[in-house]
């Protein structure tokens, strides 16, 4: 008796070991399910982050090169306009050699043998100046045109083109970046705050007032010394001197006028006497100019001269004026508030390879217990990661008098970086999600 229930007793022990087994086999699959599914989705976090960062980054260097684009287009106005201005200076000073040789020849006609060496280089430099009067202003009036018609539109074109270049470039990269095909795409939520900030960071500068006061400066400030000012003083001053005046400015915003004038001055009593000996000017406008520009001090110094060669002038009428140009927003700098680039992208939790997307929904079974699935926790069925980057302008070298130079779009120092997410940047993100605390974490 006591050895039948003894073979019992071992049968149904042996039964409960079986149970345990399967309970303990279904714990450790369970397990390794989980460390399975938690790998493939920080590997997936992973690889995500790095996709918004390189979409972020990609978009800000859209930006930054736009606006080095259009930094070139003004430098490349302000070099024509300089070229304008150096073609207006050379018929104006030609005109003046041209006078100034024929007042030498009919001096010089005392002396026979001067006189008629003088005379055949007065004839020579005439054919030279009809040549320049003739051909400078046809090239004036096409730089102009360039300049009006070419340079200013290319640059207003890339400034309204750039923010969906910039989102399309960003979404192609984070694209390229997971391998899931399909997968990704870029949140919604920061497309209308990247638009807005990219059309408040600069502004355009038309053609009526005042409004290119500052393309007229830079313009003036970047004119060669023999457009600036083109003079010479011999003599004892204030008792005698011959004076040589002249320079070429921008009248208004709408003429180019050059003038060149030489004069004697003699001292006598309580001033002086001015005797003048040549005179020019030369112009090119797209409207008449009441205004008087410095000419390197030739209405302060020879003002004679000066109303002679004003009274003589004949104006080309090719010149278009300073055309339309974009800077930056006045008030900027390299220190406020710069150009942010902000980039949600999210993944579909169905395309990363967990247990129950590989194993094609494979669950673990206990006797006497329903099936139970291993599946990841995703929040609204996403994997999100957020990234932001900047565009600075930041001069590869140093100015030499050490002081900072301002953001403008003269000078195409813009360069793109990543930088931290902010909080509010989160918090915008989550509100567009439900309004969770961070929906960016693994788990919600």
């Amino acid at each position: 008796m006591t050895r039948r229930n003894d073979a019992a007793s071992g049968r149904s022990e042996h039964g409960q070991a079986l149970a345990l087994l399967l309970m303990l086999l279904a714990a450790v699959l369970g397990s390794l399910l989980f460390v399975f599914n938690s790998g493939q989705i920080v590997a997936a976090k992973i690889r995500l982050v790095g996709a918004a960062d390189a979409a972020a980054y990609s978009g800000a260097l859209a930006e930054a090169r736009s606006l080095n684009f259009q930094s070139y287009m003004n430098r490349a106005i302000v070099a024509n306009e300089v070229a304008i201005a150096q073609f207006v200076s050379l018929r104006s000073w030609s005109g003046y050699v041209r006078q100034a040789l024929q007042e030498a020849a009919t001096v010089g006609s005392l002396y026979p043998p001067v006189g008629g060496a003088l005379r055949a280089v007065a004839q020579s430099w005439n054919a030279v100046d009809r040549g320049l009067q003739r051909t400078l202003p046809p090239l004036e009036s096409a730089a102009s045109r360039w300049n009006v018609d070419v340079l200013s539109s290319a640059e207003t074109l890339s400034n309204v083109r750039t923010t969906a270049l910039a989102g399309s470039l960003a979404r192609d990269v984070a694209v390229a970046n997971v391998p899931a095909p399909g997968a990704v795409e870029l949140g919604r939520e920061f497309i209308a705050s990247n638009t807005l900030r990219w059309q408040q960071y600069t502004q355009g500068h038309g053609r009526t007032g005042d409004e290119r006061a500052r393309l007229r400066d830079v313009v003036m400030e970047s004119r060669d010394g023999f457009t600036r000012a083109r003079g010479w003083t011999l003599g004892l001053p204030p008792l005698l001197a011959l004076r040589k005046r002249g320079g070429t400015d921008l009248i208004g915003y709408d003429a180019w006028r050059g003038m060149d004038t030489l004069s004697l001055r003699v001292a006598v009593l309580f001033g002086h006497h001015e005797t003048p000996l040549a005179w020019n000017a030369a112009e090119n406008r797209q409207r008449p100019e009441y205004l008087r520009g410095d000419h390197g001090g030739s209405y302060r110094d020879n003002p004679r001269a000066s109303s002679y060669a004003e009274s003589g002038l004949v104006a080309r009428s090719g010149y278009a004026g300073l055309p339309a140009y974009r800077d930056v927003r006045t008030g900027r700098s390299t220190t406020s508030t710069p150009l942010r680039f902000d980039v949600e992208v999210h993944q579909d939790g169905g395309t990363i390879e967990t247990s129950d997307v590989v194993l094609n929904g494979a669950a673990t079974v206990v006797p006497g217990e329903d099936p139970k699935r291993v599946q990841p926790a995703y929040h609204t069925g996403n994997v999100y990661a957020l990234s932001a980057a900047q565009v600075v302008f930041r001069r590869p070298v140093g100015r030499a008098d050490r002081r900072p130079e301002l953001a403008s779009l003269f000078n195409p120092y813009w360069q793109a970086r990543l930088v931290p997410v902010t909080r509010s940047q989160r918090l915008a993100a989550a509100a567009a999600h439900g309004g969770e605390a961070d929906p960016f974490l693994v788990l919600p």
